[in-house]
This record gives C-alpha cells, sequence and structure tokens, in this order.
C-alpha cells in the first residue's frame, strides 16, 4: 500500500469514522488508520477488521468516544475491565453489553456504578429501560452511518 493512499485515507477517516467503511480490506486492517476513525466516530469500529476489533488499544479509543462501539468489539474484549470500565465511562447503559462473567462480579460492578458512572445514574433510568435505550442509541448511529454511505456514493 502507497504512503500517499494512506494518507488520503487518514483525510477521510478524519473528517468522519464512518469513510473507514469505503476503504480497502487492508487499510480496514491498518491500525494507524483505525485509530484515527474510532477517535472519530467510535462506532466505525464496525468496519475495522476481525484482528482490531480483538486489538485492546484500538477498541479503547473505540470505547472513549462512544461507550455503545463495545457492541462492535470482539466478544473477548466484553470481558476486558479496562474496556468495559472506559465504555461505561462514555455511557453507563453499555453495561448490558459486557460478558455475563463481568456482569456477575458484583463487586467490579458496584465499583463502577459507585466511583465511575455514579453522576450518569442520577438521570432516572430503570434497569428494565436498559435494553430499549441501546436499541434506540444503536439505531440512531445507524442512521448516521446510513446518511453517510448514501451521500459519499
Amino acid at each position: 500500500m502507497s504512503t500517499e493512499r494512506k494518507v488520503r485515507s487518514l483525510v477521510q477517516v478524519r473528517a468522519n469514522g464512518y469513510a473507514l467503511a469505503l476503504l480497502d480490506p487492508k487499510l480496514q486492517d491498518d491500525e494507524d488508520v483505525v485509530l484515527c476513525a474510532v477517535a472519530v466516530t467510535g462506532a466505525a469500529l464496525e468496519f475495522a477488521s476481525p484482528r482490531l476489533r480483538a486489538h485492546k488499544p484500538v477498541v479503547l479509543a473505540a470505547v472513549r468516544q462512544d461507550g455503545l462501539a463495545l457492541h462492535h468489539a470482539a466478544e473477548a474484549m466484553r470481558s476486558d475491565r479496562d474496556v468495559v470500565t472506559a465504555a461505561m465511562r462514555s455511557n453507563f447503559i453499555v453495561y448490558a453489553l459486557a460478558s455475563r462473567e463481568l456482569r456477575s462480579d458484583e463487586a467490579y460492578m458496584l465499583h463502577l456504578f459507585k466511583n465511575e458512572v455514579r453522576d450518569q445514574l442520577l438521570c432516572g433510568f430503570m434497569p428494565q429501560e436498559i435494553p430499549a435505550l441501546i436499541a434506540e442509541e444503536l439505531q440512531m448511529r445507524e442512521a448516521r452511518k446510513r446518511q453517510f454511505l448514501l451521500t459519499t456514493q
């Protein structure tokens, strides 16, 4: 891959992370390009190669930008305490996307809700509302992605 092509790709994903969807698979597997994309649009993690969706630095960058990017991370990342903590700091409702093992760890979850996301909890959502909130948030991101992809064709 040429340096010029990579530079062009970096410019594209800086403008809109969803541009990652339009790039060659080799660029979707380039850590620099993907990191740039997810720093702008965490949900662009969806278009990263499977290798990078399982690569902790990339996933951390994505979930710090948008906690719901955890939805697109490799399954193993949903069990990683650092990743889930970063995702929850961004958006506490993603606790539902964490692995069952982490959700069952009472001490860990109590620490998160007490020390990491407490201010977010004061918004008053009830636990039974969380799956619907996640679905609604993911639909909004899907609409933004579709809009971008339609306007670039």
